[in-house]
Formats: structure tokens, C-alpha cells, sequence
């Protein structure tokens, strides 16, 4: 008769003592982006329809996306000039 050992508790880190904490915040980023998705799509919908025009469309679009890509260098250049990382 082989003697058996009760498998021993997992001793909980310092890494999964967040894990609720990461499982919500990555619950909540999804439902953030369905939900700006979401958003996009009515809006887009919405002013296809009253204009008729997909060229208004896209101009909106385009025009919500452009603070992120002008924004970004200057954002860069701020944190290098304040210590921050470089490449």
C-alpha cells in the first residue's frame, strides 16, 4: 500500500493577489470598446441618413482621428524632454 499525500495549498504570490482586480479592468476595457464601437456605428448610421453622403461619413471619421495622430509626436516630445524614455 503506497502512502498518498494530500496535495498541499497553492501559497498566493504577491502577482495573484490582482487578479480580480485585472480581470475587471480587462472586463470593463471590453465592454468600453463594444461600447465605442457601438457608438460608431449609430453615429455613422445616423449621418448617412440624414445626408445621404458617405463622403460626410468618412470626414467625420477622419477628423475624430486626427487629435491622436497630432497629438502623439507632441506627446513624445514632451516626456523626452522631461526624462523620459528614448529610443
Amino acid at each position: 500500500m503506497s502512502a498518498t499525500t494530500d496535495p498541499q495549498p497553492e501559497v498566493l504570490g504577491a502577482e495573484d493577489r490582482y487578479a480580480g482586480v485585472r480581470r475587471r479592468y480587462l472586463g470593463g476595457l471590453f465592454i468600453s470598446s463594444v461600447g465605442s464601437g457601438m457608438v460608431g456605428l449609430t453615429s455613422s448610421y445616423l449621418i448617412y441618413q440624414q445626408t445621404g453622403r458617405v463622403s460626410y461619413v468618412a470626414l467625420i471619421m477622419v477628423m475624430s482621428n486626427l487629435p491622436q495622430l497630432f497629438l502623439a509626436p507632441v506627446a513624445t516630445k514632451l516626456a523626452q524632454r522631461w526624462g523620459g524614455p528614448t529610443m
